[in-house]
């Protein structure tokens, strides 16, 4: 089974990665977020084909907050 992204950045903390670089490795975490929903989007294709966006358009209106 796929390890989500949380569960990722967990397993990581754990071990320690986090002395290194934690800001890379929130970095890595949030790419891996972004790809699982793309994922998760993708399997939607059908219901965002009615809400007239792509899935990158959706997640930067969901998630990114600039």
């Amino acid at each position: 089974m796929k390890q989500t992204a949380v569960e990722w950045l967990w397993d990581m903390l754990l071990i320690g990665e986090f002395i290194n670089d934690p800001e890379e490795l929130l970095n890595q975490a949030k790419e891996m977020e972004k790809e699982q929903i793309f994922d998760a989007l993708e399997v939607s294709k059908i219901e965002r084909l009615t809400w007239g966006i792509s899935k990158e358009q959706y997640y930067k209106e969901t998630f990114k907050s600039e």
